[in-house]
Order: C-alpha cells, then structure tokens, then sequence
C-alpha cells in the first residue's frame, strides 16, 4: 500500500513505514507511531547503526519522498495490533480471491513484505541496479497467486512445508556446482528473499565492469560459513550490512569496499527520486543510468535513465516502468495519441506508431543502419523521404478477427481467403502513398482507399470497409483492450492483441502442456504502450486475463 503519511509506495499495512516510520491507521484503529526504526540511511557501511535524529540533522539523504511527521500517539500493543491487521488482511484477500487462495496465503506467511532491499547494501555510485523480492508487498502477493491460480504449481503452494526457494535452487543446482551442500541443512537456515546486483564503472578504462551482489540473509554468521564453500573461487564476500551479505570478484574486493564506504543506493537522491516516481517494485525491478552503463559498454545507450519493474494489479500482469532525462527528438513527440482504440472492437492484433514521419526525418542518419534500404530502393522508393510519407503523422497496421484461422489454413493448402490485414495511414501525402503502395504490389492484390489525407490499405474489400466505417463498434468500448492499453490516446507507440482468436492453439498443445491450457485460456490480451511524460516516457507491457 501507499503510505498516508509521507506517500512511501511500498508500506505494509499494519507495519512502520519504511521511509517515515509511521504505522498507516486501519477503520477502527487509533493513528499511531512505530518505534523510531533505522532509515534507508541510518546505518554506516559497516553496518554501525547512526542516530536517527543526527542523520536527519546532518542531512543524509534519504528516500527522494515527501515526508511528515505523525503526532506522537502510542502505538497499540504489538500482539493485538497484529492480530487485528492479519484478521483484516485474511478477510480482505477472501473476498478478493477466494478461499483457496487465502489459505495459501497462510501457509506461505504472505502477509509481510517490510525489511529492507537490496539497494540499502550496494553501493551509492551504481550505474545499473536490479533486484527479485520474493517477499513484495501483501497486496503484490494476493495479485499474482490470483492471477496465476489455474496453474497446477499452486497446488503445492497450499502445503505449509513448501519452500520456493528450494525449487529455485534445485533448478540452479541442475547446471551448477554445488560443492556438496544440502539444501535443506546448508542454505535454508540461512537464505532470505531478496537478491540484488548493481553494475559499478571500472577505475580503468576498458576493463570489466565491476559486479557486486547482495543476498539477503536471515543468519549473517551460517552465511559467512557456507557462502565461501559455495561460491568457491568465483567470488568473494566483501561485507555484512543491512541484513545482506555482499559479494563480488575476488579481485574487486577492495573497489567495492571503498565504494560503500561513499555510501549506498539508498543515499543516492538520482537513484531514490527515479525510484519515487516508479511506484511499486512488485516482484522485480530494474534501474539503470543510460549514460553510465554507455562508458563501460563503449554503446550509444543515451544520456537518461531508466526504472521499470514486473507487478500484478487487478487481473493484470504488468512489466512497466519509466524512462528519464531524455533529449528532444529522442522519441516521437505526441499531438493526440495513436488510433488504436478507433479500430473495428472485433481486431486481433494491432500495432500504431504518432509522430513516425517527422521522428524518421529528424533520425535518419542515426536510424537508417536498421532499415531495409536495399529492399524499399528496389521497388523505386526514395530514402528517406518516401519512408517519412508513409509513416506520416500516424501509421496502423492491424489484423482481423479470421486473420489467424485463415493465415493458418493457407500454411496448410486448406484455404484460400487471404488473412484481414490493414494498413491506416494519416499523411499529408496521400496521393505519394497511394502510388507507393502500386508499386510495392505489382499484382494488385491490396486494397486502397484514400479520403481526407487518411489511407486505407487492405488486403480484401470486405476488411476496407470495416476499417473505414465510422459506425462500426470500436475498441474503445472493449475492456480488454482498455485493461492492456488504458493511455492509448496520449501513446505515441502502442500495441495490441486478443487473445481470443488464438484459444484454439491451445488446444493444439503437446500433452504435456495440457494441465497449462486452463491458465492460457483465461488470458484475454496484452498491450504495450509508450506515453511522453515532461523529461522521458512512461512505458509498459501489460497481459491480462478473466
């Protein structure tokens, strides 16, 4: 949940925020305090706890989030508290989700999701940071066992002696050495939930870069045992701080010391401010500075910075995030949004992109590499000028609803109806495209209709008529399409497809697969859309299901 307090995207209900300490009210509940718990930045490099109050008056930052202060009410005993929150929590997930599921939830202890990550135990100058937490938020666990509940793996997940991590490692173990350790009598006493990586520049020009790991740790000394005899000579533990034991090369040992010592990612404001505005982590996330990983890959990656991360919200699975710092002309520039949810509501398969003309000609020294120039030059286009007419102020490709059935049955010499594909193009010159398009079909095969700057390209006259028919049932109306694509009309990229055409592949699965056919057919779609936001972009890939 969000914290009501200093507004903290990943506070537990019932538990001290993380950021502010303050333990959100629940209906019933008086306000209350946390006891003062250490900040993302109250603890040294070497573990050595800071007064909390000297930290915040020295001025170390913290996480990049408004806060307040609560008023100093004491908390209620712990154990009533808990009791209360845990009864709330159970009813809230039954009624969400089922009962099933809610027992689940018990037996694995999924209502926690505090402590602290990864990012409070690797080092402050990181250029790249990532990290998995099997341990998110209450709300991210309820979300992602309901969306997954037809798989036949949750079976298991209901037995109270199931562990997740011991499938992790046995699937690790298959193609890697384990130096002889027992899972159960070796790693689980001491293993935590959470693992993260950051990526550091190399002091030396064109070396490697330097790659330090934090492994969450609920027994810091068993770890310190048991780490070395597992990892052997590939790695070597640098220190013990935050609840994590940090490790790295051998040879970097000494680097990545000095560079805790700067501090960590939590005291970098770049690195929590990006984090801020990314919400959730759910499950997985990601950050990365454009231009630092760019020195130590001798690429061109640009001059922003990225967050994204892997999260469940209301049936809907998203990989999504945030892109920063980027220059004018990076990406297209949005007047209106694609047209994807003008499309006929029956579609399969979209793909739109605003803004594609003027992008193209303003890029195309820099593009031009990755486009079929020998192909387009071929058949009489002139680059870059005919690519910029065709792709215009908006360029839509899309599919119908038959485009599956029939493409199939004309791989197989079943049929022959060609597959409904379009092609809706908004461009000042329409009269331009419509001869290109002769001359990239000699055989006349495409449809063309062409009416107020917009062209319609179609590969039967039934498929035409549909798309250029302002009556038609569009999109827009379709929850499906609106749960994957909800910003289609501020995108200047966006990206669609139903699911629904394609239930009969399932059903053509191996046997093997077959206990996976339920989980697929209650899939109903996926999107992708790119939306400007001031410096950057916000982006996602969205998969929901019924």
């Amino acid at each position: 949940m969000i914290c009501p307090t200093c507004r903290f995207p990943e506070a537990t209900v019932g538990q001290p925020c993380p950021s502010c300490g303050a333990v959100p009210a629940l209906p019933g509940d008086a306000p209350g305090v946390a006891a003062p718990s250490a900040s993302l930045a109250s603890q040294t490099p070497s573990g050595a706890p800071v007064n909390e109050p000297t930290a915040i008056l020295t001025g170390e930052p913290t996480l990049a989030f408004p806060t307040a202060v609560a008023p100093p009410v004491p908390a209620p005993a712990p154990q009533k508290r808990r009791g209360l929150v845990i009864a709330l929590v159970g009813v809230l997930v039954v009624l969400l989700i089922g009962g099933g599921v809610a027992f689940a939830g018990w037996q694995l202890g999924w209502f926690g999701g505090g402590g602290k990550k990864p990012f409070e135990a690797l080092p402050k100058d990181a250029v790249a940071y990532g990290q998995i937490d099997l341990n998110p938020s209450a709300e991210q666990k309820a979300a992602a066992i309901a969306f997954f509940r037809e798989l036949p793996q949750l079976k298991d997940a209901t037995n109270p002696n199931f562990d997740y991590r011991e499938v992790i490692w046995n699937e690790w173990a298959k193609s890697n050495d384990t130096h002889g350790l027992s899972y159960a009598t070796d790693i689980k006493p001491w293993l935590g939930q959470r693992i993260g990586m950051a990526t550091l520049v190399p002091a030396a020009s064109g070396s490697e870069p330097i790659v330090a790991v934090a492994v969450e740790v609920t027994d810091a000394a068993a770890a310190n045992q048991k780490l070395p005899q597992l990892l052997g000579s590939d790695a070597s533990i640098v220190t013990t701080l935050n609840g994590y034991v940090v490790i790295t090369k051998p040879g970097d040992v000494d680097a990545v010391k000095a560079a805790l010592a700067v501090g960590t990612l939590a005291q970098n404001p770049t690195f929590t401010g990006d984090l801020g505005r990314l919400g959730a982590t759910g499950f997985a996330m990601g950050w990365a500075d454009l231009k630092g990983l760019s020195s130590i890959q001798d690429s061109q990656l640009g001059e922003g910075r990225t967050a994204f991360a892997l999260r469940f919200a209301n049936n809907t699975l998203e990989w999504g995030g945030n892109v920063f710092g980027m220059k004018a002309g990076d990406m297209p520039t949005a007047t209106g949004g694609t047209d994807l949810a003008d499309l006929p509501a029956d579609t399969a398969a979209a793909v739109s992109i605003q803004g594609g003309g003027p992008w193209v000609a303003a890029n195309w020294e820099r593009i031009k590499s990755s486009v079929p120039t020998d192909s387009l030059t071929s058949m009489g286009w002139t680059l870059p000028d005919d690519l910029v007419a065709v792709l215009g102020s908006q360029a839509t490709l899309c599919a119908g609803p038959d485009f599956v059935q029939a493409a199939t049955d004309l791989f197989q010499g079943t049929g022959q109806q060609l597959p409904s594909l379009g092609l809706r193009l908004t461009t000042d010159q329409a009269d331009r495209v419509t001869q290109l398009v002769g001359m990239s079909d000699p055989t006349g095969t495409l449809k063309v209709r062409s009416d107020a700057g917009k062209v319609t390209v179609s590969t039967t006259d039934d498929y035409a008529a549909q798309l250029t028919d302002p009556s038609a049932p569009k999109l827009s109306g379709v929850a499906k399409f609106t749960a994957v694509v909800p910003e289609a009309s501020k995108s200047t990229y966006a990206a669609y497809v139903d699911f629904a055409p394609f239930a009969s592949l399932v059903d053509q699965l191996p046997s093997e697969y077959a206990d996976q056919a339920p989980f697929l057919k209650a899939l109903t779609s996926a999107g992708v859309s790119v939306v400007p936001s001031g410096d950057g972009a916000t982006w996602s890939l969205r998969v929901a299901r019924s």
